[in-house]
């Protein structure tokens, strides 16, 4: 009997174990946008702070992946639809909850601000309620449309636009006086002016802050197809990072700080 017992344990084992190897070999597609500093394409390779964390916590996780960059429409699609699916950099919001799993943030917390130009002095924003007066230029489907959707803002009103390089499409409306107020998060605002040799506090200046988004950062998210010990074991690897020196190295490095 003890014999039987420990041959069928032994089995076990050896299922569990060959289990587990299989889901390791299962690749995992990860999605994001073209959204500097955190994520974007540099001659051809991936690059970014949250590219470089979230690469490193999959490492750390023990499994193989594929990144890929789209516009967000279409990457939140794909991040939100298949198994083994995984998208970042991404807003926690309400309407989103349900949608995926929530892996974790793999940023600090990212001040969010309307901008104007600096020579329009006729711009005053004390409430959201105010800015429904202006012309708003969003990126379609990105957190900042979708908070302002969700506070009342009628999306037919938007100025939207699409692509791969929606937020400079909207930087350049406002500099034409297309659009009135352009918000962004700070490092992104930041990042695209510094791209193309402006300098961000002499161009722009915030008109008003958006709290609710400004109090968490942003977050790696899974498909709620995926296997919940998949989620739970990429959670661990990233808490285990965000303590480690590489991951404050990185924050050096791509220079992600709040403003104040």
């Amino acid at each position: 009997m003890y014999d039987l017992i420990s041959r069928q344990l032994l089995r076990c084992v050896a299922l569990w174990v060959l289990l587990g190897s299989f889901a390791q070999a299962e690749t995992l597609k990860v999605y994001t946008e073209e959204f500097p500093p955190f994520n974007f394409s540099r001659q051809g390779q991936l690059d970014g702070f949250s590219v470089a964390v979230v690469s490193s916590v999959l490492e750390l996780a023990g499994y193989e992946f594929e990144m890929f960059s789209y516009p967000w429409a279409r990457s939140y699609k794909l991040g939100q639809g298949a198994k083994n699916a995984f998208i970042f950099s991404m807003s926690r919001q309400a309407k989103r909850e349900t949608s995926f799993q929530w892996v974790g943030t793999i940023t600090p917390p990212i001040y969010y601000a309307a901008y104007a130009l600096s020579n329009r002095d006729d711009i005053e924003v004390h409430s959201l309620e105010e800015m429904k007066k202006y012309r708003i230029g969003t990126s379609i489907g990105d957190a900042r449309e979708t908070f302002l959707v969700s506070k009342g803002f009628d999306v037919t009103e938007l100025h939207r636009v699409g692509g791969e390089r929606s937020h400079l499409q909207n930087y350049r409306k406002l500099k034409a006086n297309r659009i009135d107020l352009w918000p962004m998060p700070q490092p992104v605002m930041a990042h695209i002016l510094k791209q193309i040799g402006e300098e961000p506090t002499e161009v722009l200046v915030p008109v008003f802050t958006f709290s609710e988004l400004s109090s968490e950062g942003y977050y790696l998210a899974a498909s709620n197809a995926t296997e919940p010990g998949v989620v739970e074991r990429i959670r661990a690897a990233l808490d285990r990072f965000k303590k480690s020196p590489e991951y404050a190295q990185l924050l050096v490095d791509y220079g992600i700080a709040n403003p104040q």
